[in-house]
């Protein structure tokens, strides 16, 4: 990118107070997607802020409750992490865990949170190379966040098979 249009960028954004700030970019850097589903259908939400990414609340009655999948593909800064911490109760070492760009996988149990660092592999036919990249998984009591920050999307056989209603996954969880 060119010195001037990266200065063009930087200025676009100037005196923005700072959680306009943090929204301009969070919509630049951040794919953040809801999907609550359950045996009877799913649905998906695309939201700007952290703080959106709230769990549905179950209706009384209900007896299969649904499963929330917080999706977040893109680089997480220390301020988009706070919101995550608070709204989940995320453990202080895990959300500085979420921070860390190239960790040894990884299973850690906080209570009722796991932690799960996964490294994943593909080749690349063009470069002939193996590429590879981190992806993240907490689970919570009724959701699930992934968080990847790469070149590809390490979950889309998930998400179609969530919208699609193949396999188990959406009967049972």
């Amino acid at each position: 990118m060119s010195r001037s249009h990266e200065r063009r960028r930087h200025e676009a954004n100037v005196g923005l107070e700072p959680a306009a700030q943090l929204k301009a970019d969070i919509q630049k850097k951040l794919n953040v997607s809801v999907i609550s589903y359950d045996a009877s259908g799913s649905h998906e939400r695309t939201v700007t802020q952290m703080k959106d990414c709230v769990l549905p609340k179950q209706e009384h009655g209900e007896e299969q409750p649904s499963v929330t999948w917080i999706d977040i593909s893109g680089h997480l800064s220390p301020e988009m992490v706070h919101p995550l911490g608070e709204q989940f109760d995320l453990h202080p070492l895990l959300l500085e865990n979420l921070l860390a760009p190239s960790q040894c996988p990884k299973i850690e149990d906080y209570d009722e949170r796991v932690f799960v660092v996964l490294r994943m592999l593909r080749y690349n036919e063009k470069t002939r190379q193996i590429e590879d990249q981190q992806a993240s998984i907490i689970l919570g009591p009724g959701w699930v966040m992934t968080l990847e920050d790469g070149a590809w999307s390490v979950f889309d056989g998930v998400r179609s098979r969530i919208e699609n209603a193949g396999g188990l996954i959406r009967r049972i969880g």
